[in-house]
């Protein structure tokens, strides 16, 4: 199994998949929990949000300059574990966290108090933040609400604080959605741009297979899949709890660098990306 996208469905799906003999390799799937739970046949070739918080914090304090950061959730297990260990992160380097928030979960026009000529999605919110004395702000969720956020601060003139989005936000749905207002604005990522590890060879192929130019998702389920099929070659075979033991010993070099797991899934050395919103696109700033 390649997959689940996000990691409340991988989380729903392991229960069943634990029951079977079957392997799942995750590119996307980032709660800390789910490498704690005792899988043997469960593997991610993304990092966790563990790794993302330490990347989160430090990128907003060492290289934003951020002293007084909001940190925002949705009302989800990712989105809450993930804000949570970023400010302990944040509060490590030093930075003082001036505000913890959920926002409204779900579609926008059914949250909040929207005035039709200026509408602000989240006013409660917005205020909040700007009188927090916040200078950075870390949102952790998905796209859903994403946008919207992001708006709203422009339109309260707090667009110039460095806005830094969870990987739940690496969508074009957040550009596509913000009303103008993504520019600038700061999204972590799971892999990097296939332009910057590939070459165009292999993105002839990938297109003469999809009809369309690779993403970063494209690069994440592509090494899935190596991760996957050098396994099943090394065990000789297709049966889950050979393949998953093969790849529990894996070393070798997949399109984004070498990977090695640890015995509970988790890869040994895990990267975070982070990507900048310019001219409508998402370009990778970081590593």
């Amino acid at each position: 199994m390649i997959g689940h996208l996000n990691s409340g469905q991988t989380e729903a799906a392991l229960e069943v998949y634990d029951t079977l003999d079957i392997v799942v390799v995750t590119a996307t799937a980032s709660l800390q929990t789910l490498t704690e739970k005792g899988y043997q046949r469960f593997f991610r070739v993304n990092a966790s949000d563990q790794v993302q918080a330490e990347v989160v914090a430090r990128y907003l304090v060492e290289t934003l300059g951020a002293s007084n950061v909001a940190v925002l959730h949705n009302d989800e297990d990712y989105g809450i574990d993930l804000a949570a260990e970023t400010a302990r992160q944040l509060e490590a380097l030093g930075a003082d966290v001036v505000m913890q928030r959920q926002i409204p979960i779900g579609p926008p026009d059914l949250v909040g108090e929207v005035d039709s000529d200026a509408p602000i999605y989240y006013p409660n919110e917005v205020q909040a933040i700007g009188e927090s004395g916040a200078d950075a702000i870390f949102y952790a969720g998905y796209e859903i609400e994403c946008p919207y956020l992001r708006y709203d601060l422009q339109q309260v003139g707090l667009d110039d604080l460095p806005f830094l989005a969870s990987d739940g936000c690496f969508l074009a749905a957040t550009i596509d959605e913000s009303l103008g207002a993504a520019e600038g604005m700061y999204v972590t990522a799971f892999a990097p741009s296939p332009q910057t590890v590939s070459d165009a060879g292999w993105i002839g192929r990938y297109q003469a297979v999809e009809y369309r130019n690779p993403d970063t998702y494209s690069t994440g389920g592509y090494v899935a899949m190596q991760v996957l099929a050098e396994g099943a070659r090394q065990a000789e075979g297709f049966a889950g709890r050979a393949v998953a033991d093969a790849i529990r010993g894996l070393d070798f070099e997949t399109l984004v660098g070498t990977v090695q797991y640890q015995d509970n899934g988790d890869l040994v050395s895990p990267t975070m990306y982070i990507y900048i919103v310019q001219n409508g696109e998402f370009v990778q700033t970081f590593p």
